[in-house]
């Protein structure tokens, strides 16, 4: 399974390239592990997989440490539209890199509409086994495809040292619950709604090995659970669109942080 958490969200288009340690305060009695922490994420896994569609957007803030240790916060904005077990469509626009993902149970398409290049690739039937093919054999991932997998809460803990629940907090006007994980390369929080809907709401994540100590921090909104249109998760190629070959990502310390 993909750990959404082990890179930076980086993406290839042949040439192009898409790209806490938690204080307890308030918190619950320091443990290794919170059973509560880990009952509150289960909850939210639990909530989604239920789901056949699902849409959501994500608001991206990545770092970029420069020498000898200056920060550059990079954004991008990420729309993801989702059918399971075998459809996603990501509108990917960020303040470097701009592409839309295509992948419909039979081929993975990456498409700059900018420069108007796409490539594609012979794809698994699973958004699972796809996240797999293109982390082993291309290095690149769908920006947060944990949060698109089959089994999101395995993802994310199956790396944990230490967890912790927080408390209580507001996140963009909705009230969350606070949980706090640690793993050896990674310091990260999560943020789930109270209430009914359990959903994802923040994540932040601290690359504590890495000069510099970036940060990659998402914000989740406008969750939908609506039937998507078939449609969007095939690509067609707009006229004078031109095909290039699908390369792999060149590795950087960043990318591979914590495996």
């Amino acid at each position: 399974m993909m750990f959404f958490l082990k890179k930076m969200s980086t993406v290839a288009l042949a040439a192009m390239t898409i790209a806490l340690i938690p204080t307890v305060g308030r918190a619950e009695t320091p443990v290794e592990i919170s059973p509560k922490a880990l009952s509150i994420l289960q909850r939210a896994h639990d909530f989604l997989k239920k789901e056949h569609f699902y849409s959501f957007q994500a608001n991206i803030s990545a770092d970029e440490v420069l020498p000898p240790a200056f920060k550059i916060e990079y954004n991008s904005v990420a729309n993801f539209k989702v059918r399971r077990p075998n459809g996603v469509f990501v509108e990917f626009v960020g303040d470097r890199r701009t592409a839309n993902f295509y992948y419909d149970g039979f081929q993975l398409t990456l498409w700059d509409k900018f420069k108007n290049v796409y490539a594609t690739i012979a794809a698994p039937s699973t958004i699972d086994e796809t996240i797999s093919l293109i982390d082993t054999k291309y290095n690149f991932s769908f920006p947060i495809d944990d949060f698109i997998s089959s089994n999101f809460y395995k993802a994310l803990t199956e790396k944990i040292k230490t967890g912790y629940y927080i408390g209580t907090s507001v996140v963009e006007g909705v009230p969350t619950y606070h949980l706090a994980f640690s793993q050896d390369n990674i310091d990260w929080q999560i943020w789930i709604d109270q209430g009914e809907s359990p959903l994802p709401r923040k994540i932040v994540i601290i690359y504590k090995n890495l000069p510099g100590s970036p940060q990659y921090a998402v914000i989740f909104s406008h969750w939908n659970f609506q039937s998507q249109n078939n449609n969007i998760f095939s690509f067609k190629p707009p006229t004078k669109a031109v095909k290039i070959d699908f390369l792999p990502v060149i590795s950087n310390s960043q990318s591979k942080s914590t495996n």
